[in-house]
């Protein structure tokens, strides 16, 4: 049975070395996170590595590419100390997702007394979910009740479940590492059809088996859902 983490234990004390090698004291912080941490991974997944520079310049770009070359599985986040903070609060909901599943492997743990407002989580929440509804009702205008159509929801279908799932963080609600068993949560909070979710998490196995009227049934529930949390966030948040 495939196991990420026993491979990952296999080879990282090479590519660390590497790491620290080849960028000695300009290296702040080397940290893995995402699926390779909190499980879910499989054989073709990535490793996701945040990379921290004191200086971030085409030298050190350089100096991380011919790491990767050797090890091609790995997913390079890289950032400078420079502007950092001001990059943490505009990225902030990414940052919280990298501090809930991460492990340190060098230097200095960054994410340690990472501190977002929750005004400023809740308005990257609030604005991932508004642009998501916008590319929603874009894709049904160009392609209508078609496969176009749910081949877009498919591409996006990961960051409606991560999206919506920020607005339950926000509001301090724990959830499951599993898409499919946050929906109870979902229900619970909003107190509103949620049910559309249970067909978006299967549809990658049905999608080219929906009929033109069932796609209009789709896109409807699935829009009066991003709608319904919109006026659950301008209700409960937008005092």
């Amino acid at each position: 049975m495939f196991n990420i983490k026993r491979l990952f234990r296999k080879n990282n004390s090479d590519f660390i070395e590497e790491f620290e090698k080849s960028l000695g004291e300009n290296l702040i912080s080397l940290i893995q996170y995402g699926s390779s941490i909190k499980g879910g991974a499989n054989s073709k997944s990535d490793i996701n590595l945040l990379i921290v520079l004191k200086l971030s310049t085409p030298e050190a770009h350089s100096a991380i590419h011919q790491i990767i070359q050797k090890h091609p599985s790995l997913e390079p986040f890289v950032l400078g100390a420079r502007g950092l903070e001001a990059t943490i609060q505009i990225f902030a909901v990414k940052f919280l997702s990298i501090k809930r599943h991460h492990k340190l492997l060098s230097g200095e743990d960054i994410l340690t007394e990472l501190n977002i407002p929750i005004k400023i989580e809740r308005f990257l929440a609030e604005q991932a979910l508004r642009n998501l509804r916008l590319k929603i009702v874009h894709a049904y205008v160009k392609n209508g009740d078609s496969v176009d159509y749910l081949r877009f929801i498919l591409s996006i279908r990961k960051s409606l479940f991560i999206d919506i799932s920020e607005v339950s963080r926000c509001e301090q609600l724990n959830l499951p590492d599993l898409y499919d068993k946050r929906i109870s949560v979902f229900q619970q909070q909003f107190n509103f059809s949620v049910d559309i979710l249970d067909i978006l998490f299967n549809l990658k196995n049905s999608y080219r088996k929906i009929d033109k009227n069932n796609i209009k049934t789709f896109h409807f529930e699935l829009f009066t859902l991003m709608d319904n949390i919109i006026q659950y966030i301008e209700g409960n948040w937008n005092e």
